[in-house]
């Protein structure tokens, strides 16, 4: 029995990273090429306001303050043990909670929009508070709609609902690719991603109401006292980590509009686009195994899970320091090529962009590994404290030299607290063993990635490729060999690379 509940959680794991990695790759080149038609039809100064408006509407889901995870880490045990009751309970809590959050969130938004203005700048736009309005309104309708999307997540059933995501982000961006050449309308762009949206998110929730016909999602059913306290305590510390990761992740934008201009906002916002393309692939490669990890934590074996976490985390070093090395030699010679050497950054913002995406992308395997066992107690104040010390450095550093002080506050705050204190409480409190090998792993890396840029940089300059996109191919694959090279050469005995060894050659036998 718990050889086949392996069997059904890795099949699932599978399925739902493939699902997932398909879906935004296919979002991903989609929106690159509708982003390109949007700056050159509707410019950079509505670019940075489009940007700006996503970073303010972000703000109002910290209202949400992890609720999902809490709840998802809640139905493992339920799941596994057929307890329709105890899902029943969590299911009908959970409904509740989303719509008065939503509600909630039409409050503050309509209060915020007072302010709008003011957070603005300097900017006018005809339309301003018509498009703000209808952002608030896709982004509230979500949780009057979505709740249910919680019961598939910890069931590993994501990829059941692949084929409407599928579909309907494709004909958001085919939509909104043909309104803005013809149109050069950005309300008819809005209107089509709401539109659309809504649909897919209204389609799904009638998928999973008939897909679980035994769960009542109107039930009376309560939980109790220890579960509820359970819950509280998870979402309490996943509301200080909500609202750290919205400084870190959303903060800048508003911060560059203020002490800069938007213009600065529309060029910075075409970097983080690509880096959030490939972090949100990086997570969702993660995120597919997540509630495989749950499961496993349900049997309370220490050693295993250790094994998985330290395979997660080598294995999390490979993919984000692949994906960083490429994108220090690569982005800026790619923006060029994309949209124009006026978009292009200076190499010092590239570095910091490059390396704060590196920074975020680290913590990836950690915060599976928290989500997964309910881990939010111990750490909860540490992102606070991080997006303090955020918000501080940079608007000190913005004011003095622009840009690169933005950016600057980002990666100190990272690595002055959850760089080292994550991992800490982690393997203290989880794994109950030392740290220690964490982060002479964690330096090894670092130096690796140092020297594997250092000789990919001078192995391009010394070559002088043409800029051009043959060049840029030839770059990338001048740039991936030296760095499986470097990296064979240091983990050929790490386990975690034997690990991803043997998995690509079972992959390879599976195809024979």
């Amino acid at each position: 029995m718990a050889t086949k509940n392996k069997e059904d959680r890795l099949t699932n794991s599978k399925l739902n990273v493939s699902s997932n990695v398909i879906i935004y790759i296919l979002q991903s080149i989609l929106s690159l090429i509708v982003r390109t038609v949007f700056i050159r039809k509707l410019g950079a100064e509505l670019l940075g306001l489009d940007s700006l408006m996503i970073n303010i509407l972000s703000m109002l889901s910290i209202a949400e303050v992890g609720f999902s995870t809490a709840i998802s880490y809640g139905l493992y045990k339920p799941l596994a043990n057929k307890n329709v009751k105890k899902i029943n309970a969590y299911m009908s809590l959970y409904k509740r909670i989303y719509r008065t959050i939503g509600t909630i969130i039409i409050i503050t938004g309509l209060f915020l929009s007072i302010f709008l203005q003011k957070i603005i700048g300097s900017y006018s736009y005809q339309y301003l508070y018509i498009i703000y309005f209808m952002y608030l309104f896709n982004t509230a309708s979500l949780y009057f709609i979505s709740y249910k999307d919680v019961l598939l997540m910890a069931d590993q059933k994501n990829y059941k609902v692949f084929k409407y995501n599928v579909t309907f982000n494709s004909l958001i961006y085919i939509l909104q690719f043909i309104f803005i050449l013809f149109t050069e309308n950005y309300i008819i762009y809005l209107l089509i991603m709401i539109l659309c949206k809504l649909a897919n998110r209204i389609l799904i929730n009638c998928f999973i109401t008939r897909y679980y016909p035994d769960i009542n999602f109107n039930s009376k059913e309560k939980l109790s006292k220890e579960e509820m306290l359970s819950i509280k305590e998870n979402v309490f510390g996943l509301f200080c980590f909500k609202i750290g990761d919205y400084v870190i992740n959303c903060s800048d934008n508003i911060i560059i509009s203020s002490l800069i201009n938007i213009v600065t906002v529309g060029i910075y916002t075409n970097y983080l686009s690509i880096v959030s393309i490939l972090k949100t692939i990086i997570k969702n490669i993660f995120n597919g195994v997540t509630a495989s990890f749950g499961n496993l934590s349900v049997n309370n074996n220490k050693q295993a899970e250790k094994e998985v976490f330290e395979i997660m985390v080598f294995i999390g070093f490979i993919v984000s320091g692949f994906v960083t090395i490429c994108l220090l030699n690569l982005i800026n010679p790619f923006i060029n090529l994309w949209i124009g050497s006026k978009y292009v950054t200076s190499m010092i913002s590239m570095i910091l962009i490059c390396v704060n995406f590196y920074l975020m992308c680290n913590q990836i395997p950690l915060d599976t590994i928290k989500e997964a066992k309910g881990f939010y107690k111990k750490d909860r104040y540490i992102p606070i404290i991080q997006a303090i010390i955020n918000i501080v450095i940079s608007i000190v550093l913005g004011m003095k030299i622009g840009l690169n002080g933005v950016l600057l506050g980002t990666t100190i705050s990272y690595l002055i607290t959850i760089f080292w204190i994550k991992p800490l409480l982690l393997n203290k409190y989880i794994f109950e063993t030392s740290s220690i090998s964490y982060f002479l792993n964690q330096l090894k890396y670092i130096i690796t990635l140092i020297v594997i840029y250092v000789i990919s940089h001078n192995m391009l300059q010394w070559m002088k490729i043409p800029s051009n996109i043959g060049g840029l191919i030839l770059s990338a694959i001048i740039v991936s060999i030296i760095f499986l090279l470097v990296v064979t050469i240091v983990f050929i005995h790490d386990k975690g690379y034997q690990f991803a060894i043997s998995l690509i050659k079972n992959n390879n036998k599976g195809r024979n």
